[in-house]
């Protein structure tokens, strides 16, 4: 377990702040530290707070999201240099839709529902899970410029 802070009823104040500022921060902090104990992601033990294994579990979880945010915001900020165009059947309509998922997280913005353009090349790993998926014979890349688009 991993220990969040140690002391009695609060944390020790870190910079400066009013007596105002203080009381709110140390309020807020206990009704947030109540609110993880409630939830059974952290506990208190001998005047110390720790993160629980259910806890740490969030947390990594929440930084994944947190991730995988950042890496959608620096792929839409890309030159768009692709356009994907897809036709996966009817009964592989799961596969069809993580396509779709995939492709919004790597930047990639829908013309219509199964012609996508985005930053180009592909990422090799997501070209080898295509395959895997038996996805590449329903999907043809073209390489485009956003202005050659009518």
């Amino acid at each position: 377990m991993r220990q969040l802070a140690r002391g009695g009823s609060t944390f020790p104040q870190i910079g400066r702040f009013s007596s105002l500022d203080e009381k709110k921060s140390d309020s807020s902090l206990r009704s947030t530290l109540c609110r993880l104990r409630k939830n059974g992601l952290a506990k208190k033990q001998g005047g110390v707070w720790f993160i629980t294994p259910k806890g740490a579990d969030v947390h990594k979880k929440r930084q994944v999201v947190r991730k995988r945010a950042e890496f959608m915001k620096l792929n839409r900020k890309k030159k768009k240099t692709m356009i994907v165009a897809f036709d996966v059947p009817e009964h592989k309509r799961g596969l069809r839709d993580w396509l779709r998922e995939e492709l919004l997280f790597l930047g990639f913005e829908p013309i219509q529902k199964s012609v996508w353009f985005g930053p180009g090349p592909l990422l090799e790993k997501f070209v080898r899970e295509l395959d895997a998926r038996e996805l590449l014979p329903c999907i043809k890349f073209f390489r485009a410029m956003e202005d050659e688009l009518v």
